[in-house]
């Protein structure tokens, strides 16, 4: 049975999936026509603006009082919910093993699968 240690180094390509995964909706995000379409862009979220299609953080950082900026993750939930589940599966693994809780009740099959779905979807 392999050590800790030794699933460490071999749960990280759940990292790669995800970073992939990610690089992909970002490369939509900024082809996105409703970032040109301000009205049908705020039917999501009033405060969104154009530019927050180049927001590379992953999730809204509240701010004190003010609108925070979508990140990655609200934008893909929003505009992109045919992947969302997805998504989100794969930032969880990855935060899984980057902070070295390990990718159990995680399966690569489904990983893989996951990182697929995204990458050929058609997301607009």
């Amino acid at each position: 049975m392999p050590s800790n240690s030794e699933k460490s180094r071999t749960n990280w390509y759940a990292v790669a999936y995800f970073y992939a995964a990610y690089q992909t909706v970002r490369a939509s995000l900024m082809t996105d026509p409703i970032f040109d379409d301000l009205p049908r862009l705020r039917v999501h979220n009033p405060n969104w603006i154009a530019n927050d299609r180049g927001n590379n953080h992953h999730q809204a950082r509240r701010g004190r009082g003010q609108p925070a900026p979508p990140g990655v993750s609200d934008l893909v939930k929003a505009l992109y919910p045919q992947i969302a589940v997805e998504y989100t599966q794969l930032h969880s693994a990855s935060i899984a093993v980057r902070y070295g809780i390990g990718l159990d009740g995680y399966h690569a099959d489904d990983l893989v699968a996951a990182f697929h779905k995204i990458a050929t979807v058609q997301l607009f």
